[in-house]
């Protein structure tokens, strides 16, 4: 029995150092005896127990957001701060923005110790990772949030099946990082500054569900854990089945009936199929094709949403075509987006004008 839980130990280590910021992982006690209770539960619980993904309620996080010269843009949109308690009306944010782009220059991949060092700990490191990072969140996030998953696509416009959704865009720039030659060491960085920031929006979409505050952890860690299970078992199916696409496309096809229809007994195998192209499309997409250049400004060529039209059910028949936006998706006027406060609170962002309102526009 010791060999199992053994090799268990040594699973969950290599998955923490992959997904959870190096900090967490080396404040770990690398010598304590296996768990005895399950894969993905107590053992990443005692680490995410030392963590607490508030970064964007700092004040000097919020200037470096305000100073990026692409956030009005769509592409890599980053949600300025809302507007305050004494005017709830729209109120522009007017906050400078510099003209020239933090990342014209990304690095070099064979870095001096010293280097790295800087990279970590200086405030243009930090200010170059913050920007980047929510670039690349707010990219998933927009891919994430289109209404033809839910609508079309008929996935449940629930909280577990949008995570999963974003949780899948954010592992395609998961993988583009650990892929990266351009600048490795700023790659890691980038990628926990990703994950840090993924951590934060679902403790906000947590609290926008009306939990008890007291429980907010709670459903974080097991959000976490679902994220995690989540995007190693994509790891599993382009790694163990990496010269077999047949197989490959139906492990993919198993990842998502578990993660984003919460294994639906009444999922349509074609719905599957398409979504698991997809994910293939994707993963070349972002991973192997994307070019540097336009990966290290943020800019994300998603492509087209999957095409849903005459999709078949189980029994061959072609399903009738779903016109009605899902219940509860908000329909804003153009270039106006729903974004939550840390504290779950809804504001509305004209990514546009950089406008912020607290009653939804008309």
């Amino acid at each position: 029995m010791a060999l199992p839980l053994y090799f268990r130990s040594l699973l969950s280590q290599a998955v923490e150092r992959q997904y959870l910021p190096r900090s967490i992982v080396n404040a770990r006690n690398t010598n304590r005896t296996p768990s005895r209770r399950t894969f993905y539960t107590a053992q990443y619980r005692s680490a995410l127990r030392l963590y607490s993904p508030s970064l964007s309620a700092l004040p000097w996080r919020q200037r470096i957001l305000a100073n990026d010269p692409f956030a009005m843009t769509k592409n890599f949109s980053s949600a300025p701060t809302p507007p305050s308690e004494s005017s709830p009306a729209a109120a522009p944010n007017t906050a400078p923005r510099s003209t020239s782009d933090p990342f014209s220059e990304v690095g070099s991949s064979n870095k001096s110790i010293f280097a790295k060092l800087w990279d970590r700990y200086s405030f243009e490191g930090q200010t170059k990772r913050i920007i980047l990072g929510e670039r690349l969140f707010r990219a998933a996030q927009i891919r994430a949030n289109d209404v033809r998953w839910y609508r079309e696509g008929r996935i449940p416009y629930e909280f577990r099946p949008r995570h999963a959704i974003l949780t899948m865009h954010v592992w395609f720039l998961h993988k583009r990082l650990l892929a990266d030659r351009v600048d490795p060491h700023a790659a890691l960085l980038v990628q926990e500054e990703l994950f840090d920031i993924l951590w934060n929006d679902t403790r906000a979409r947590i609290r926008a569900e009306g939990v008890n505050e007291l429980t907010v952890n709670k459903h974080l860690k097991d959000a976490q854990q679902l994220t995690f299970l989540h995007c190693t078992h994509y790891d599993h199916a382009f790694q163990e089945y990496a010269k077999d696409p047949k197989k490959r496309v139906e492990e993919l096809a198993a990842a998502i009936w578990i993660h984003v229809l919460n294994r639906d007994e009444e999922g349509y195998n074609d719905q599957l199929r398409r979504m698991s192209a997809y994910v293939e499309y994707q993963f070349m997409n972002i991973v192997l094709q994307c070019p540097d250049e336009y990966f290290w400004e943020g800019r994300i060529p998603w492509g087209d949403v999957p095409d849903f039209t005459k999709m078949l059910d189980n029994s061959q028949r072609v399903l009738e075509e779903v016109t009605e936006n899902p219940k509860g998706f908000e329909v804003l006027p153009e270039h106006w987006v729903k974004t939550l406060t840390d504290a779950g609170d809804t504001y509305y962002w004209n990514r546009e004008t950089d406008e912020t309102s607290w009653k939804r526009p008309v």
